[in-house]
């Protein structure tokens, strides 16, 4: 990634608190090349269509359970929600709720042209990048039985390359080319796979060997040769050997947010705040005073109940290592950011295309990634 002209000193105004604007539109535009404001879709609400788009690693499971029950099923990536009546309908569901008619998870939108509307959720690129390769890593969560053994092999064989982060950094970035061997197995799988069966431990004798340099790669987007699709494949087949979260990244997932569709974005970093926005939003329209001019721009706001606090989400896990996951030098930092760049601008993009977020919330998100950068 290009280097910033301004040091963090510069970005952060400690006068007020916030980002100036000015510094704000000189780092879009000198780091990454966003020089115009996106223009931002704004829909009617009784002709609006919903689609929720669940990014992973950004708050979505949150948001999905406080959608229509049958939105969000962990063994569906795509579902059609229930309708009102319908005997798992939420009670004292929100408007957003309401008016969400899909869910996608891990594909894209399909078809595009029914829907005006895109409801979803985002995260600091950064973060968002070390929550998913934390979230398969086997020394961070429990092995489940419901799940394929020749999957969870698979991405076991794949973690042995990475025991953490700063393995997977060296590697895409050429500093550490690791073939993965009989060699390497012995000197890594006992470590990663302490927590495995013996019953899952022989499969991995069964597969074929990986280059873990190419599997770096393949984890920020840079091998060509590993298209979305086969990416989507393996996850549906159940044996995906790669990183599904880092591969399903917000390139993926902007395919699915063309110019012509309103987008309602949630940060997970102001998550209930977000929602509560997208609610007020849904709610309020502009009546159609055909025959009265005086009253044709009043503005009235439907009756929806108050939007509820969140309900929690359990995740199970054996054991937490989290120096496992983070960066530990401005070095590894760097690389990440570096790596990261397409993501961290169509990010960007994202927050600035949002009806329901303005400047300000612009200004946060570039503070808060050349935060994480430095």
């Amino acid at each position: 990634m290009k280097q910033s002209s301004a040091s963090i000193a510069d970005i952060f105004d400690k006068q007020n608190g916030t980002l100036s604007e000015q510094t704000a539109d000189e780092i879009l535009a000198k780091d990454y090349n966003i020089t115009e404001q996106p223009s931002k879709k704004l829909v009617q609400n009784a002709n609006r269509r919903i689609a929720f788009l669940h990014i992973g690693k950004t708050g979505g499971s949150t948001i999905s359970i406080h959608l229509r029950n049958g939105c969000f099923k962990k063994i569906n990536m795509h579902r059609l929600c229930q309708f009102r009546g319908s005997e798992n309908w939420i009670t004292n569901e929100t408007i957003a709720s309401y008016r969400t008619e899909e869910y996608f998870h891990m594909q894209y939108i399909q078809p595009q042209e029914k829907y005006t509307t895109i409801l979803t959720t985002v995260r600091n690129p950064i973060t968002r990048f070390q929550s998913a390769f934390a979230f398969n890593h086997p020394m961070n969560k429990p092995i489940k039985s419901k799940q394929r053994p020749f999957m969870l092999s698979k991405q076991s064989q794949t973690y042995t390359c990475f025991p953490s982060l700063a393995h997977l950094l060296k590697a895409a970035m050429g500093h550490a080319v690791i073939e993965w061997n009989e060699e390497h197995q012995k000197d890594q799988t006992p470590k990663v796979l302490q927590l495995s069966t013996e019953k899952r431990k022989n499969f991995t004798k069964t597969l074929n060997a990986i280059n873990c340099t190419q599997a770096a790669q393949i984890a920020f987007g840079l091998d060509s040769t590993y298209t979305t699709q086969q990416n989507m494949e393996n996850n549906y087949k159940g044996n995906h050997p790669w990183f599904n979260h880092m591969t399903f990244d917000y390139r993926q997932y902007y395919k699915s947010m063309p110019p012509d569709k309103e987008l309602l974005v949630m940060r997970t970093e102001h998550l209930h705040d977000d929602w509560v926005r997208v609610n007020e939003l849904l709610s309020t329209d502009r009546r159609q005073w055909w025959n009265s001019t005086d009253l044709k721009n009043e503005t009235y706001r439907e009756e929806w109940p108050d939007v509820p606090p969140f309900k929690g989400i359990k995740r199970a896990r054996d054991k937490q290592e989290p120096y496992r996951f983070k960066t530990h030098s401005k070095q590894e930092r760097e690389w990440l950011c570096h790596l990261l760049y397409d993501e961290i601008r169509i990010y960007f993009m994202i927050i600035m295309r949002a009806v329901n977020l303005d400047n300000e919330d612009l200004k946060e998100a570039v503070y808060d990634v050349q935060k994480s950068c430095s």
